[in-house]
This record gives C-alpha cells, sequence and structure tokens, in this order.
C-alpha cells in the first residue's frame, strides 16, 4: 500500500503504527470442557518478520476485536491489554514503555502483564514465557464462552497481524430436569408424597448439546425411555405401593467430545412415596424361652417411609420366663 505525503496519509501512518494494521484471520473453533484448563501456545516467527522488529502479544478478547499491541503505559490496564507480550523495536521506541516496563533493557524482552484481569483473577496462568514462545493456560468458565485466545505478531512497522486465533466454545455435560404434576423438582428437594390411587404424571426434560435421548428409571431400572427427544412423559395411572422408590431422570447426548471423556450424561433423582396404612407381621405372638437364652423375632413391615419399629422385651421375656417349663 502507498501512503502519500500528505496531512491525511501522515495521520494514517500514525494510526497504523500505534494501533497496528490487523489482517482478518478467521478463528479456529474449539470445544473445550467447561471448568477444564485450556493450553495455547504462540510462537515466533522470524521469516514472517520482514524489518525485524521481534514483537510478539497474547490477546484475550472478543474475537472481532483488534489485537492491538501495547504501545504505550497506558494500555496495559485498559480492557485489551495483552496477557503477555515480546518488546522488540517497536515498543523500545516509545519512551514510557521503555523506562518503566522493558527498565532500559534491550530488545527483544518478553514480559508478564501482571495488570491483566484474567491473569488477577486466575482464570489464566503463564506456563512458560521468552523471546520466541509464550505458552498460557485458560480456566474455562462462562467469561471464556466465545472468547479468542490469538497470537499476534508484527511484520513490518505497519503491520499486526495474528498469526494464531483460536474460538473457545465451551462444551457442557447435558443436564436433566423433572416434573411431578406440575411441580418442579431439584437435586435437595424431599420426597413427594402420593396418595393410594392417585393419577402421578412424570415429565423428564434433557438440555445440552447434540443430538438427546432421555431415560426414566425407578430403583435403577429402565421403565421409559426416548431416543432422539429431549423430553419424556410416564403416567402411573393409580399409585399403589409398588409406586414408591426412587426415580432418576437420566438425559444423554451423542457429541463425540463429550463421549469421548465419559462427561455424556446427566441426571436428576428425586423419591415418591406413597401413604398407605402400615401393615406389619411377626413370626411368632406367644413363645416360651428360658430367662438369659437368646431369641430371635422376625417382623415384615411396608409402608415408604419405612416404618421403624422398637419394642422392649426385656419385661416380656422375664414374664415368660416365669412360666417356662423346665427343659
Amino acid at each position: 500500500m502507498m501512503l502519500r505525503q500528505t496531512s491525511s496519509g501522515l495521520l494514517l501512518a500514525v494510526g497504523l503504527l500505534m494501533f497496528g494494521w490487523t489482517c482478518a484471520l478467521e478463528p479456529t473453533s474449539v470445544d473445550v470442557l467447561e471448568n477444564d484448563w485450556y493450553e495455547f501456545e504462540c510462537v515466533y516467527n522470524a521469516q514472517d518478520d520482514k524489518n525485524k522488529v521481534h514483537e510478539l502479544t497474547v490477546h484475550i478478547q472478543d474475537c472481532y476485536s483488534s489485537a492491538r499491541i501495547a504501545l504505550s503505559r497506558e494500555h496495559f490496564s485498559s480492557a485489551t491489554a495483552a496477557v503477555a507480550v515480546v518488546f522488540g523495536k517497536t515498543s523500545s521506541q516509545q519512551a514510557d514503555i521503555k523506562s518503566e516496563l522493558m527498565k532500559n533493557q534491550n530488545w527483544p524482552m518478553y514480559y508478564t502483564n501482571s495488570e491483566n484481569a484474567y491473569l488477577k483473577e486466575g482464570l489464566v496462568k503463564i506456563v512458560s514465557g521468552d523471546v520466541n514462545k509464550i505458552s498460557i493456560k485458560v480456566n474455562v468458565t462462562n467469561r471464556m464462552d466465545r472468547r479468542c485466545i490469538s497470537c499476534n505478531q508484527i511484520k513490518s512497522y505497519l503491520d499486526l497481524e495474528p498469526t494464531k486465533k483460536e474460538a473457545l466454545k465451551i462444551r457442557r455435560p447435558p443436564t436433566a430436569s423433572a416434573t411431578v404434576n406440575g411441580a418442579a423438582l431439584q437435586p435437595t428437594s424431599p420426597a413427594t408424597a402420593l396418595q393410594l390411587n392417585q393419577t402421578v404424571t412424570i415429565i423428564c426434560t434433557a438440555s445440552g448439546p447434540a443430538q438427546l435421548s432421555v431415560t426414566l428409571l425407578k430403583d435403577n431400572r429402565e421403565i421409559a425411555s426416548k431416543p432422539a427427544s429431549n423430553s419424556l412423559t410416564h403416567v402411573i395411572a393409580k399409585a399403589g405401593r409398588d409406586s414408591a422408590g426412587v426415580y432418576k431422570c437420566q438425559a444423554e447426548t451423542d457429541l463425540p467430545f463429550l463421549v469421548q471423556r465419559s462427561r455424556s450424561s446427566g441426571s436428576l433423582e428425586f423419591v415418591l412415596a406413597v401413604n398407605f396404612a402400615p401393615t406389619f407381621e411377626v413370626s411368632e405372638i406367644v413363645r416360651y424361652t428360658q430367662v438369659g437364652n437368646k431369641e430371635n423375632i422376625r417382623s415384615n413391615n411396608w409402608n415408604l417411609p419405612k416404618l421403624l419399629l422398637e419394642a422392649n422385651l426385656a419385661g416380656m421375656l422375664a414374664f415368660l420366663g416365669k412360666k417356662a417349663k423346665p427343659a
């Protein structure tokens, strides 16, 4: 591009020098697991550095923002500040950078920007850094979704270009939710009390990426499923004793990225309790035994939650012992 010696041309040249001319490099989409650490490497390419200025930056920002090199001291505390920089010839010509950040050292010089917000909050860690390569790790949180990490190099005095740009696409395991007769359930919800012969409608819903399927289990046994769907409805026409138990709505995705990492499912457990009069049986009503001998009395009871039976047999055994006949 030819620059004429006009006032507008001079302003254009100054603008390019200060902020860089950024070529449109489409970002590469990268799947990353939520709450995982993702490593990014930025390498200096001497062959692309036509004027041998040796400038390099790593930025984390909106994917379509210009990654500008830090040519002023104030830039380092701005929202678009670089995470790490290799100061080269261009930076060394700025008095404040030369004296404050480079501390009058010769270029090229590696510098970690401790004022960067991501570094301060612990969302980014510097793995290693020198004048030829910068490696960082990024904690994949909601703040990083759809953000871009870019490696930028000045290829001439007037040309700052991203040589590598990756857009982080956060992948989350699917989640399952459930309602019973219209009431939404939470993982901490208490048991849902039902009446005998009551009609019960259970709706399981799956949320997540790619194609989903939903399964309903009772006491770890599958009772209903719906592939290629994000919703399942199961109706109990008349609740009975056997309707009580631990239920689980389970969501599955076929997204290979999550399948390969064993993170392709999510579930929600809940308890249904059916109210009915408790009944119980004991093995024997009357038994004679010697005082001091052990006795086992077996009882069966039906109810949910389980009925707790307590008995003080000491007095009864003593009473029965008086009537016991010698063997």
